[in-house]
């Protein structure tokens, strides 16, 4: 038996994989073809879809993961993280399983919950989360479109 009240505020898998496809396209169009690992979690952290394109380095996959989950967990993206761990507040090295690395993204809906996140991870700090930009832009176009005509995102 499959459950089907989905709450407004989660994503769909059809969601994920707009925002995966969307950062891929964005590392394929790069000068240098940069190869990455693209995630996808839900308003939970639990993985949704992820894709590490070929020639991405292996452990893009479990960090790509990583930052979207503490983009979830700490309400903000993982680049604020990491600027107060480089400012300083070294306490945020003791928070259990926190990646501490730009490239991590909330989503929020309309009531300013967290529906979802983006990690990427592969390339340099400021160039992974340009592409979780990209991911996050293209997923908030399809929530915008599905508020607009009333179906799941």
């Amino acid at each position: 038996m499959s459950f089907s009240a989905v709450p407004l505020h989660t994503l769909t898998l059809q969601g994920a994989l707009v925002g995966v496809d969307a950062g891929l396209a964005c590392a394929r169009k790069s000068e240098e073809k940069w190869k990455v690992c693209v995630t996808v979690v839900d308003g939970g952290g639990v993985p949704l879809c992820s894709q590490r394109m070929d020639g991405a380095m292996p452990a893009a996959f479990e960090i790509s993961v990583g930052k979207a989950q503490s983009a979830v967990n700490f309400a903000r993206e993982t680049k604020l993280l990491e600027s107060g761990v480089n400012g300083g507040r070294s306490a945020l090295l003791s928070a259990p399983g926190a990646v501490l690395m730009e490239g991590g993204v909330p989503l929020y809906d309309k009531h300013g919950r967290i529906y979802a996140a983006v990690g990427v991870s592969g390339v340099k700090p400021n160039q992974d989360q340009e592409i979780a930009k990209a991911a996050e832009a293209a997923i908030q176009a399809e929530y915008e479109r599905m508020l607009a005509g009333g179906s799941k995102l």
